[in-house]
């Protein structure tokens, strides 16, 4: 996964799984984590895809995603945390979640 900023480029998350996207109908689920700065602008989000498939009727098909990424674009500025200027809690970034 990676994610990229306006201020910073892209922001890459050492992580890998696997995720049936029929059980998160209605719930969110942490795929990976990164830290982006406080008052930066998520331009965009890269799922790397190395397999998908899909079931119809209890038969299993494999999908084919040509470039391996799945990317989501996104126009987010991330909210300066309260803190003093310079403070830790004023230099923390944020988060991204998808409902």
């Amino acid at each position: 996964m990676a994610v990229h900023t306006e201020d910073h480029g892209w922001i890459y998350a050492n992580t890998s799984g696997s995720v049936d996207l029929l059980t998160l109908q209605n719930l969110s689920v942490v795929l990976a984590q990164v830290s982006v700065p406080a008052n930066d602008t998520v331009n965009e989000v890269r799922l790397y895809v190395a397999n998908a498939s899909i079931a119809v009727n209890g038969t299993k098909y494999s999908l084919m995603l040509p470039s391996g990424i799945l990317k989501i674009p996104v126009n987010q500025r991330l909210p300066r945390r309260a803190g003093r200027a310079g403070g830790p809690a004023a230099s923390r970034g944020g988060g991204i979640c998808w409902r």
